[in-house]
């Protein structure tokens, strides 16, 4: 009996002393979560060091502290973390833009001492996300991203260096002053009273490359293409070009040039250039405005043929700024203005002469090629005994003063006795319009002199063009070996005569065409090397090889 009331009375007494201690439990709780039994108030609570998740709580020491003392951290009325006997704790975890009531509490002595006043705080903000980019262009770009709690305005970051700065609730900037081609690696920052966020995942913008430059050369531009050019740039993946403003070509990034085709001749083409690289396509090039070379006209007509003249005829041909009338597609005999499509031959042809003739037309960038040839036959004069026009001034001077290189006065020249022999012969060509011809013509024919024991004939043909006086003390030597023939009137005509005669000149025989000053010094050496071994010689090596030619063509009367 007695130990059953002994159980009983632990039991009770159990029950007693855990409602006790809940008592107490709950009597704690209710203080810890602000409901100061004590009458005593405490500082509140400093911050520092806040950024969007954490921040550093500091506190005065209690007055009468000692080890038993200890202090814990309140957030929103609720413990945060362990007690401490420091004055300072990191709170973190927490939410960024949000504002917080951070208080302590002090224990003492094994009790709860009170709870401080407590301290808002607001968070820095959150980081800003979806950065975006647009209206990107050599120099600039547009900058967007999403809105922020709390911000009060945003730090643009351009490769880790502050740009600039927005004002909430503006989330949208255009950035400039970078250099053509530049990638940028763009942040973006909040910030409201407390500091600013994180910085956002960095966004790489590449932006357009430069304009390329375009040239076109001159000499490659033809009548239905031109080749246009331009300098390489950096990380470019295509270049495209423009004709007339429509797309016409594009290229790899390694290739400078492109041929531009498909043009009118005698036209203007208009063409520009584009860069292209990851991002887009740059600003167009200045503009270059070609003009092609005009086309080939016709082969022309010939009518009304006379014996010295006839006329030729020959169709339009749009682009051009006139035309250009050939002979044996070497000789110009004429230059016609636009607008013109006829001309009157009469210039330089003889009776019973064949002329090849051809047409060209031109513009400010060129020539066209020569047009189809057209063969005209002039008419003959009636038969009569041929006279030749060759007067002799001395056994060793020969004149022609009514200048006609007709194939009648060649024949008559190529009869006379001296030039029918088969010595060999040295043939040279001088005109009086070269200022230094007296002094040329003297070194020349002391040099033939010279080398005269040889049994060699030397023929000089002078051309005398018109306006330039006669030539008077020459230095002639008497000998039957030189022979000297003036030819008169125009000069390219003389020309023309001087070459025909060497038609008649047999195999062997060696003509000196082009008197220099310099390589005469040494003609009388060289013709004493050269000549004695005709008519099958070869020239000796040397500076002066190529100024002579050795004829081995059959004669031709």
């Amino acid at each position: 009996m007695k130990q059953h009331m002994k159980q009983h009375m632990k039991q009770r007494f159990g029950i007693f002393l855990l409602i006790t201690v809940c008592f107490g439990v709950g009597l704690l709780l209710t203080e810890v979560r602000g409901q100061d039994p004590s009458p005593v108030t405490y500082p509140a609570p400093r911050i520092s060091a806040i950024t969007p998740d954490s921040c550093l709580v500091h506190w005065d020491p209690y007055t009468q502290a000692d080890f038993s003392t200890h202090y814990q951290v309140r957030l929103n009325t609720f413990l945060f973390g362990s007690s401490t006997q420091q004055t300072t704790m990191a709170v973190g975890h927490l939410i960024p833009g949000n504002t917080n009531k951070i208080d302590y509490v002090i224990y003492h002595q094994g009790k709860i001492l009170g709870i401080s006043s407590s301290t808002s705080m607001l968070m820095a903000p959150a980081t800003p996300s979806s950065l975006f980019a647009d209206q990107i262009s050599t120099t600039s770009f547009r900058l967007t991203w999403l809105s922020v709690p709390t911000a009060t305005e945003y730090a643009i970051y351009t490769n880790e260096v502050l740009h600039s700065e927005v004002t909430a609730p503006h989330v949208q900037t255009t950035l400039t002053g970078f250099l053509p081609g530049e990638v940028i690696r763009v942040q973006v920052a909040a910030r409201n009273p407390s500091g600013l966020s994180y910085f956002s995942r960095a966004l790489l913008v590449r932006l357009l490359p430069p304009p390329p430059q375009l040239t076109v050369d001159v000499t490659k531009i033809g009548q239905t293409s031109f080749t246009a050019s331009w300098q390489l740039l950096s990380d470019i993946a295509t270049y495209t070009i423009f004709k007339d403003g429509t797309e016409h070509k594009s290229v790899g990034s390694q290739t400078n040039q492109v041929l531009v085709e498909e043009c009118v001749p005698g036209a203007t083409v208009t063409v520009k250039l584009k860069a292209f690289n990851s991002t887009g396509g740059s600003e167009f090039s200045p503009e270059v405005i070609v003009l092609t070379i005009p086309a080939t006209p016709l082969r022309p007509i010939a009518y009304n043929i006379a014996t010295n003249s006839f006329t030729l005829e020959w169709i339009a041909v749009t682009g051009t700024r006139g035309y250009k009338i050939y002979r044996d597609q070497f000789w110009l005999l004429y230059n016609v203005p636009v607008g013109q499509t006829s001309v009157l031959c009469a210039r330089g042809f003889n009776p019973g002469e064949i002329a090849s003739m051809t047409v060209t037309t031109y513009n400010d960038t060129g020539e066209s090629p020569f047009s189809d040839t057209l063969t005209v036959q002039l008419l003959s004069l009636p038969t009569a005994p041929l006279t030749a026009a060759l007067s002799p001034l001395s056994p060793r001077i020969w004149s022609i003063p009514d200048f006609r290189p007709t194939r009648e006065v060649l024949e008559a020249f190529s009869q006379q006795p001296w030039w029918a022999k088969e010595t060999p012969m040295v043939t040279a060509i001088f005109s009086l319009a070269e200022p230094d011809f007296h002094r040329n013509l003297e070194k020349w024919l002391a040099a033939a002199q010279k080398a005269g024991s040889s049994g060699l004939q030397f023929v000089t043909l002078v051309v005398v063009p018109r306006g330039v006086p006669f030539p008077e003390g020459l230095p002639i030597t008497a000998t039957n070996r030189m022979h000297l023939v003036f030819l008169h009137e125009n000069q390219k005509e003389s020309e023309r005569i001087a070459a025909g005669l060497f038609i008649f000149a047999r195999p062997g025989h060696l003509r000196l065409q082009e008197m220099g000053t310099l390589w005469l010094e040494n003609l009388a050496d060289v013709l004493q090397t050269a000549l004695p071994d005709l008519p099958n010689s070869t020239l000796p090596d040397g500076d002066h090889r190529q100024r002579f030619q050795q004829l081995h063509s059959p004669a031709t009367p």
